[in-house]
């Protein structure tokens, strides 16, 4: 879907720049469109590709580290599956903190919690159970040197890697691991999200029509 919207938007962009558009199908191509500036198509554009990516930075979302301290030093963490991830990655679910309360409009958010990965161990390339989308928050580690990556469904296909060095919506419905081991464990505070939303509604409200922004405003 959004890989074919990233098309539409492109011919639309391109057929502009025609003097003469005489075929039905890129008459019907333009009328689909008309009422939208081109600086909005090319917004629209930008957008949808860095969507396209698997993960936007939200850097206006603001968080306080001495609540998510006060969280980690109760919590209690768990295996996040079988076999592999029983020896590698753990998840602690806590109560939600103030900082997020205060910044959404709504508690649109499933749950809350800390995504631990034991040092000199390396995630494999997974999608997530129980959630389309997420926010990470660096905690503890080194996140800084050990790059997310997201993968085409062939699981060979890299699309793109990302560090999280500071608030970042990942889309959790496709492929990605973090296949360069540290020496030190790495720890994000994550919010979590589910249906009826996706990674892209969720992209929309949080950065185009800026929910948090408002929030914070009133």
């Amino acid at each position: 879907m959004l890989t074919e919207t990233i098309k539409k938007i492109e011919n639309v962009i391109k057929l502009r720049s025609h003097d003469n558009v005489t075929t039905e199908k890129d008459i019907t191509a333009l009328e689909e469109y008309m009422g939208i500036s081109q600086q909005q198509l090319e917004d629209d554009l930008k957008f949808y590709k860095q969507l396209s990516l698997g993960y936007i930075k939200l850097p206006q979302f603001k968080y306080n580290k001495e609540e998510i301290q006060q969280l980690y030093d109760s919590a209690n963490f768990g295996s996040t599956g079988k076999g592999e991830y029983r020896d590698i990655q753990g998840y602690a679910q806590v109560p939600t903190p103030k900082f997020v309360e205060e910044q959404f409009i709504f508690p649109m958010y499933k749950s809350n919690g800390f995504l631990r990965a034991k040092e000199d161990k390396a995630i494999p390339s997974h999608v997530d159970m129980g959630r389309v989308a997420a926010i990470l928050i660096p905690f503890v580690g080194e996140q800084d040197k050990n790059p997310l990556r997201f993968w085409k469904n062939d699981n060979k296909t890299l699309i793109s890697e990302t560090f999280i060095n500071e608030p970042t919506l990942i889309n959790t419905t496709i492929y990605h691991s973090v296949d360069t081991a540290s020496s030190k464990q790495r720890i994000n505070f994550t919010i979590c999200f589910d249906y009826p939303y996706s990674f892209e509604v969720l992209a929309d409200l949080l950065v185009r029509k800026k929910m948090l922004e408002r929030k914070l405003v009133a």
